[in-house]
């Protein structure tokens, strides 16, 4: 699935691509570039001529389960560029974001007591973040189910039923019932992306994890906070010597391995280089400078150790401390190389080997791979063992089209503790040998075999395979995916899914308004999620999931995109109609009109921004409203203004106020914007289309939030004093305007009369936050994370005058109240534990309190609600600028079907002389219309109309000689409110 390897090294690109003359040029052409948009143009020209060679367009027009799973070079580079381009320096250069992060959690940690994943315990409040999914891969349609990528998986020396997990933007997992259950143990880290770990066999208590992800494939997040060792099983952790700050871009890690008769001796295979401490990781040594793939100890020997780089294979007989160069072997043309040894005969050593490439970066030939090799004399010299079938491809046979190796990203082998004859390997998919690695047979399918398969076959597992590895207590081998863990106890005959672990990474989500329960989301390699009751959520249908939007009634259902492609499903998961027009390019926008049930835009770069009025069936082209050319990064329409549109691009932000094709100039060129043009997202106020805000991304201070209360004339700086290197990359607005961000480092708060950010961050992870999504109606706001799943919370609440922190705390957390703190809670988690406690007289630390060495607990004096977190102080947004009125507050709003179940208002409105608007009956009774100003002060005489259910009524607005400004159409049923639409006339 992944046929592109991208590594970012010290802001220089370098790429491992699949063996194939097109792609070895265009790593040609972008090898040493910096400039973003640079890269980009080398990149979209090549694109352009592939796609005029293989016409492109039509075949993303074709059904079938090939589009389903339609995965390319072009997507890796386009997952590339929807990441890295908001994360540049202001010269437009890649920016280090690995140094970003964790600056950003060092400064606020060390600053203000509160690491970047700071908790709030809003005295007063329920607001703690809670896992809302998915828990497993549960199943409604689609190919390819499964939840997050996994990278390897450690045993237990003792306990057969106790596992490590390791997720690349997960953590670090651990289960203690083989795989039933799993917990994260690193969700204080202050990144939390885990690529390695190995438990101590003296003492099994003690772990290392080396953080990062050395082997990204996704091209996405190769983020470390160096390594870490926990001596309680994982209740708590402290930093090794092995830093971000001191081994720089070198600890992305590929695998950590301690020895198994001296737990102080640790060896580390990074990205760059090879280290090694015989001191528990006090002091470190580069052995090696070359990226190491594979690194393993001799069962038999622990002063014998393997290791391999991409054509390498590496031997030291002195306990890692040498690897002399007359100990290695080459395999010419490879590009990585697994190792596997049987405790049953150490004297064999397997390696499964990339593919066979000539000097130019080509294959020798199609459907070959470098091969199986095994030594019988401990690593001496090697024997090919067998080259065929291809088993790096996705056929079953290994044979057919080549498809594209992906060595470079997934390559695994492993050989079975009690018979060093039986070899397991994979790439794409998983293959068996019993005799010794001469013959394969296939032992995984590539895919369910067809949409709609209800039950896998027994053998599924997600494909692209990071790790096999056998239990050596029990011989149960088990598989790292893409899409998760699973295990066999029979040779591959059955697999099981083990795949309750929680770190599904996640592109965006959407909830509906009008029904607490209903979540959609859209994630990296396990497709369309959909969570439609109390339980789990479900898997819809496979490949890159991406935008989500749920339209305003459950017979509407809800539209999404994912590669290149769209779908809308009812809300039980079931697909509806729907048609993606040619050239809609990847990851495209498909939002919802928020007011009229039959409309949809679809925003994207190849085909502009294009309107449907018939639930996505056709896009005429007289309703393509913007032209295609620029890249589009986000749509929003208030809910109190469905004729007023916002869209951000790649070079600004526009606006229409009649839904058409009549666009204001950039808006960001208007008084009061910053300088930084890394747009990130846009939201409205839901009762007020003049309240406009734009995040922006990047790691300039004081350029992160703007708001506009005049619909984008001018514009007030609100990033206050968010720290320059958190990278803001959503918003969303509640009913009072109140505002919440999501970041790198989580989200943020800020309320309608403060100055300044709060943290809001109660039990949430350090992850990074992809988007926010709030249900006034429940009071709830949710967040989409890239590497944790889907979490909510209740909204923001008001301070308790006195409140009392219990204990014990654990990780980061924030308290505050209007007048008194009280606690005598005990802290613990050394320096993953940081406390701030803030309250408007007093902060009583009473009998029992404790902060053990490397804890914090901070005591800040200062009123909570209106004051900044942060020193400093930001612009308050609210300068009573066109405020929204009560009355907008008070609007039935509906049931768990739909927002408008009595009725609605309509606006047709393309100019003051031929605007009109449409009264729609949803049940039949008395309506009355009145149409008043912000004061709610009727500007004509209300109109009580019988209504049968269905009718329609349609109103002239020429006819009321209203004057220019912004009025509001008021819709009431049976004497109460259900529907308003702001009516400007310019």
């Amino acid at each position: 699935m992944k046929t592109l390897l991208i590594f970012l090294f010290c802001n220089l690109l370098f790429f491992a691509v699949s063996a194939q003359v097109k792609k070895q040029n265009l790593e040609d052409k972008v090898k040493g570039l910096k400039n973003f948009n640079q890269i980009m143009t080398i990149v979209n020209d090549y694109f352009e001529e592939e796609k005029k060679e293989k016409e492109f367009d039509n075949k993303l027009q074709r059904n079938g389960e090939e589009e389903d799973e339609f995965e390319s070079e072009e997507l890796f580079w386009r997952r590339w560029e929807n990441f890295y381009r908001s994360r540049l320096k202001p010269n437009g250069d890649i920016e280090d974001v690995n140094a970003k992060n964790y600056e950003a959690w060092q400064r606020v940690n060390d600053k203000y007591g509160t690491a970047q994943n700071s908790s709030i315990q809003r005295s007063g409040s329920d607001a703690i973040w809670s896992f809302v999914g998915p828990f497993s891969d549960n199943y409604i349609g689609g190919n390819y189910r499964g939840t997050a990528r996994i990278q390897r998986i450690e045993f237990h020396p003792t306990n057969a039923n106790i596992l490590f997990a390791c997720a690349p933007n997960g953590g670090l997992w651990k289960s203690l019932n083989n795989g039933s259950s799993w917990n994260c143990l690193t969700d204080n880290f202050p990144i939390n992306a885990v690529a390695s770990a190995a438990v101590s066999k003296q003492n099994p208590n003690k772990m290392y994890i080396i953080t990062g992800d050395g082997n990204p494939g996704s091209s996405i997040f190769n983020n470390s906070c160096g390594i870490w060792v926990t001596l309680d099983g994982g209740s708590s952790w402290s930093p090794t010597n092995f830093t971000y700050n001191s081994q720089v871009r070198n600890s992305n890690g590929t695998k950590i391995v301690v020895d198994p008769t001296n737990d102080n001796v640790i060896l580390a295979a990074t990205e760059n280089n090879l280290f090694r401490s015989s001191d528990g990781g006090n002091n470190w040594t580069a052995i090696l400078v070359s990226k190491i793939y594979d690194i393993e100890f001799d069962p038999s020997n622990n002063n014998t150790v393997y290791a391999t780089s991409g054509s390498e294979f590496l031997k030291s007989t002195d306990n890692g401390v040498t690897f002399p160069l007359g100990s290695v072997v080459t395999f010419s043309g490879a590009n990585r190389i697994e190792i596997a040894i049987s405790p049953n005969n150490s004297n064999y050593v397997y390696l499964l080997c990339g593919p066979y490439m000539s000097n130019g970066g080509t294959p020798t030939m199609f459907n070959s791979f470098r091969g199986v090799y095994r030594s019988t004399n401990k690593g001496a010299t090697f024997s090919l063992r067998t080259n065929t079938p291809n088993v790096l491809s996705s056929s079953s046979t290994g044979t057919g089209e080549n498809d594209g190796d992906q060595s470079g990203y997934d390559l695994a082998i492993a050989v079975n503790p009690t018979n060093a004859e039986e070899v397991f390997v994979a790439g794409k998919i998983i293959w068996r040998s019993t005799n010794g690695g001469s013959t394969f047979i296939n032992n995984t399918p590539f895919n369910e075999g067809g949409e709609n398969v209800a039950i896998p076959p027994a053998n599924y597992v997600h494909p692209d395979i990071q790790d096999l590895a056998f239990n050596p207590l029990n011989n149960t081998l088990y598989t790292c995916t893409d899409g998760g863990v699973y295990k066999t106890t029979d040779a591959g005959v059955n697999w099981t899914s083990i795949n309750e672990i929680g770190a599904a990474n996640f592109y965006r989500m959407d909830a509906a308004n009008y029904n607490s329960i209903m979540i959609a989301g859209g994630t990296q390699d396990n497709g369309l999620k959909l969570k439609n009751n109390f339980a789990d959520f479900y898997h819809i249908k496979g490949a890159d999931g991406y935008y989500c939007s749920f339209g305003n009634n459950s017979s509407v259902g809800f539209y999404t995109s994912r590669n290149a492609i769209l779908n809308r499903f009812d809300n039980s998961g079931t697909a509806l109609s729907i048609t993606t027009p040619a050239r809609t390019s990847f990851f495209p926008i498909i939002l919802a009109d928020p007011v009229n049930s039959n409309t949809v835009y679809l925003a994207s770069e190849g085909n502009g921004l294009r309107r449907s009025t018939d639930n996505g069936i056709t896009w005429p082209l007289a309703d393509s409203l913007y032209p295609g050319g620029v890249r589009i990064l986000n749509l929003a329409i208030s809910p109190a203004n469905a004729n007023r549109l916002y869209l951000l691009t790649n070079s600004g932000l526009f606006r229409t106020d009649n839904a058409n094709r009549v666009w204001s100039a950039d808006l960001t060129n208007n008084s009061g914007f910053g300088t930084s043009n890394l747009f990130t997202d846009v939201a409205t106020c839901p009762t007020n289309s003049d309240r406009v805000y734009v995040t922006i991304g990047g790691y300039t201070a004081n350029q992160k939030v703007f708001c506009s209360n005049d619909a984008g004339a001018n514009w007030i700086n609100i990033s206050g004093t968010l720290p320059a290197a958190v990278k803001v990359n959503c918003v969303t607005v509640d009913d009072n305007n109140n505002v919440y961000i999501g970041t790198d480092m989580g989200v943020y708060y800020q309320a309608e009369s403060a100055s300044d950010w709060t943290p809001f961050f109660n039990n949430l992870p350090r992850v990074v936050v992809t988007g926010l999504k709030i249900n006034s109606n429940a009071g709830l706001i949710r967040a989409s994370t890239y590497g944790r799943g889907i979490w909510e919370t209740s909204l923001f609440s008001t301070c308790d005058a006195d409140y009392t922190i219990p204990g014990p705390i654990e990780g980061q957390k924030f308290y505050q109240a209007s007048n008194r703190i009280t606690t005598g809670a005990s802290l613990s988690g050394n320096e993953l534990t940081s406390v701030l406690a803030k309250a408007g007289n007093e902060i009583l630390l009473v009998d029992g309190f404790t902060a053990p060495e490397r804890n914090k607990f901070n005591a800040v004096i200062g009123a909570c609600e209106t004051g900044p977190v942060f020193t400093g102080r930001g612009t308050t947004k609210n300068n009573n600028q066109n405020p929204a009125p009560n009355f907008l507050l008070n609007i039935d709003k509906g049931d768990n079907t739909a927002l408008y179940i009595y009725g609605q208002v309509l606006i047709n409105n393309t100019a003051k002389e031929n605007t009109f608007f449409t009264i729609n009956a949803f049940k039949e009774g008395t309506f009355k219309v009145q149409i008043v100003n912000a004061n709610e002060e009727e500007l004509v005489p209300s109109t009580n109309l019988f209504m049968k259910k269905d009718e329609i009524i349609k109103k002239e607005i020429h006819d009321f000689n209203l004057p220019k400004g912004k009025h509001y159409i008021q819709l009431y049923y049976e004497g109460k409110l259900v529907h308003v639409q702001e009516l400007i006339l310019n």
